[in-house]
């Protein structure tokens, strides 16, 4: 198969591995997990890397680009020298600092100890670094990466669903919250906004969806916000995926709450992209890259970080606009397609990758066909 752009072939990390059953990294523990586990599950990890990297050298299938992602070292180490014998370049998908690492995946990675004892061995194995925040792509400039690219999240904007009127401010205002009630969602603070509408009896209704059932720590901040009087919160569940679009079109507006933390300075809300499409104003916390790609009051509501009170101001503002921002969603979605377009990022992220290749291959490269997926 000959791809639009010229590589012989485009290889993915990790879709490869979904194709193999295996625990998955973050699921495991240090506190809850014996040691012969451990020692089991990485080795395993390594054979498995072992053997799909003898399988390509076997076949001496042409691979001009390796795009890898994940945290585990044995793994990515594994295809990093195969990379390399075979003159590929690498591409290394950088979503998240060493903050999320936890667990048997992510403090036992060499990869976080790299970064720990600044001997920043591993960001010089990769040819490109595609980071999702400008903060992630400092850090990886600052560590040695040879070269670092800005990926943002990304979505598909050919197919967008429709904005109709939100009707009358007579009823009260459907703000939908969807997350998992974990930390990067600001539980806290989530509380401390439902309680301050209650108290102020503001002709809001808080419409919370998503998979908080699938943690402790997700269970018991429900039953907190169950208990928020007035009956301000509505706690939904996790619909169905092939329902997840026409249950958040049911929207006003949606909340999205983020902690001003180091993890989440350096991360990017992909679900803030996708929540742009739908057209509907979004109150997201001022935290990392938002207010790069976001303007106050222009494409959305910026709430300051841990704020309450700003928060349910601009909550009650809002609610008492007639079309209950309208114009806002729009705009909020026009700033979404301009700067998170699938097709024009990945085409930006293509010409790095061919100027990559190349200085490899001494000044001589394939155009880039425009991308059309």
């Amino acid at each position: 198969m000959e791809p639009a752009n010229g590589w012989n072939h485009t290889f993915c990390l990790g879709i490869t591995y979904a194709t193999v059953p295996g625990p998955s990294v973050t699921s495991l523990r240090l506190a809850y997990v014996p040691w012969f586990a451990k020692v089991v599950w990485f080795w395993s990890s390594y054979a498995r890397a072992r053997l799909f990297a003898a399988e390509f050298v076997r076949r001496e299938v042409p691979v001009d680009v390796m795009i890898l992602y994940g945290r585990s070292y044995l793994r990515l180490n594994r295809f990093i020298g195969l990379a390399r014998r075979r003159g590929s370049v690498t591409v290394l998908d950088v979503t998240e600092g060493i903050e999320r690492f936890s667990g048997a995946g992510g403090q036992c990675s060499p990869l976080y100890w790299d970064q720990c004892f600044g001997t920043r061995l591993f960001p010089r194995r990769i040819d490109l670094m595609a980071a999702i925040s400008r903060g992630l792509a400092q850090r990886a400039r600052e560590a040695g990466a040879a070269r670092v690219t800005l990926l943002p999240a990304i979505e598909d904007w050919s197919v967008l669903p429709e904005v109709p009127p939100t009707g009358s401010t007579e009823r009260p205002l459907r703000l939908f919250i969807f997350g998992a009630l974990l930390a990067k969602d600001d539980p806290a603070l989530l509380t401390e906004v439902a309680t301050e509408l209650a108290n102020r009896k503001a002709k809001v209704s808080l419409e919370f969806i998503g998979r908080y059932e699938a943690s402790p720590a997700g269970r018991e901040w429900a039953k907190r916000l169950a208990t928020v009087k007035s009956g301000m919160v509505r706690l939904h569940g996790a619909p169905p995926a092939d329902r997840l679009a026409s249950v958040l079109a049911e929207a006003d507006a949606f909340l999205m709450l983020r902690p001003n933390t180091v993890a989440e300075q350096l991360a990017f809300p992909t679900r803030l992209v996708e929540l742009l499409k739908f057209g509907r104003p979004i109150l997201v916390s001022d935290v990392g890259d938002v207010s790069h790609y976001l303007c106050h009051r222009e494409h959305a509501l910026l709430l300051p970080a841990g704020d309450a009170v700003a928060a349910v101001d601009l909550i009650q503002e809002l609610a008492l606009v007639p079309d209950r921002g309208r114009a806002l969603g729009l705009a909020g979605r026009a700033q979404g397609r301009k700067c998170f377009d699938r097709v024009t990022c990945v085409q930006a992220l293509l010409r790095e990758i061919d100027a990559v290749r190349a200085e490899k291959t001494g000044g001589s490269t394939r155009l880039i066909a425009a991308a059309s997926s």
